[in-house]
């Protein structure tokens, strides 16, 4: 890291981290203590590590000067990567076990708040033990941890719980599939039922009356798995009013992006990740004798993630606000978009082209996983 600053006078400061390179620039320590540039040289223990930094003090005439002296002496002695650099290149360099296995220590294991944010790790902790068999005891342990839940279901449905709440209840599916106990099927029935309708251009309760962008996974999230396991036709009811929030939200703009709500005009990143996974869940799930759409959700699908395809950024990265430069890049939109994406190549309804952006996505995702689980960049 260079930072240069106007002054009368040329003078060189360098951090904790600059090393040799202090002593080659004739550089004094960097002050005040707290500057990102002295920051940047702390080790705190704390991953991902120190960057090399120097600071530049000068004036107009002595700039060209004292920028030509710094080159030289890292291209003769070229630092090489910091420690920063080192730790990014390692986490990148783990495997999908890998990287499963980080994410599996501290994620899904526990249920407070009960929210989609607890539900999806905990999917994810079990459809992660279907793939490692390192992870075979999971099954055990969250049937433990979802057990009041599962137990005593009339509590969570009898008290008007939201679109986020109801989501929650995403690793039903699969605990049914892996132990066969018809009640996780009980508890999924009992969250798709507690989707109302509220009549025309209005979205079936408890979602967002204004179509927001969110409401796409929670909907399909739960309904889609609902239908997947109870295909009786009182299912049907449900199917339909997702199909029509879906179709007729009217959130999806020409050019195939999401505009977070109808009041929302703008393209959040994490409104078009929720919006694309929630279709994709849509597409996993609902049994194709149902969908009387004539192939039109799968048509917005492929125009959204064309779209999205185009505003991708070379790391990988999705950006908070996607057509906004400046705004960061953010992880969970990436990782929503990167997996529905690769769903969409998996069920054959996008094609190869698709590949290379889901890659790169998944390498700016472990960048950001640590070996503790932990993340960053996540609005």
């Amino acid at each position: 890291m260079i930072e240069v600053q106007s002054g009368n006078e040329a003078g060189w400061e360098a951090n904790a981290a600059a090393l040799t390179l202090r002593e080659r620039l004739a550089a004094v320590p960097v002050a005040p203590d707290d500057s990102l540039i002295a920051a940047l040289g702390v080790d705190g223990g704390v991953d991902p590590g120190t960057i090399p930094g120097v600071r530049l003090t000068t004036n107009e005439e002595t700039l060209d000067g004292e920028l030509d002296r710094f080159f030289d002496v890292i291209s003769s002695q070229p630092p090489g990567p910091s420690r920063a650099r080192r730790v990014i290149e390692s986490r990148a360099a783990r495997g999908p076990i890998e990287v499963g296995r980080d994410l599996a220590r501290t994620n899904g294991r526990t249920l407070d708040p009960i929210n989609y944010t607890q539900g999806v790790a905990i999917s994810g902790r079990l459809r992660f033990a279907l793939l490692d068999q390192a992870a075979a005891d999971s099954v055990n342990d969250v049937a433990s941890l979802v057990e009041p839940l599962v137990s005593g279901p009339g509590k969570m449905f009898s008290t008007s719980p939201g679109a986020p709440e109801l989501a929650t209840v995403v690793w039903a599916e699969e605990m049914l599939e892996l132990t066969g106990d018809a009640r996780y099927g009980d508890v999924l029935a009992g969250a798709m039922h507690c989707f109302k309708a509220r009549g025309a251009d209005v979205p079936p309760s408890p979602l967002d009356q204004n179509f927001i962008a969110e409401d796409h996974f929670f909907a399909s999230a739960v309904i889609g798995r609902g239908a997947h396991i109870n295909t009786d036709s009182s299912t049907a009811g449900y199917v339909n009013a997702l199909t029509d929030f879906i179709l007729k939200a009217g959130i999806q703009e020409e050019s195939g992006l999401y505009k977070h709500s109808r009041n929302g005009p703008v393209h959040w990143g994490r409104g078009n990740g929720f919006a694309a996974i929630g279709v994709a869940e849509y597409l996993t799930y609902i049994p194709s004798k149902w969908r009387h759409d004539g192939g039109e959700i799968e048509a917005k699908f492929r125009r959204h993630m064309n779209a999205l395809q185009a505003l991708q950024q070379p790391s990988g990265m999705y950006l908070q606000v996607l057509d906004s430069p400046g705004s960061y890049q953010e992880l969970t939109a990436t990782c929503m978009i990167g997996y529905a994406m690769a769903r969409g190549i998996r069920m054959g309804i996008l094609d190869d082209k698709f590949l290379q952006s889901v890659k790169s996505a998944w390498l700016a995702v472990a960048e950001r996983i640590d070996t503790a689980g932990n993340v960053i960049d996540g609005c």
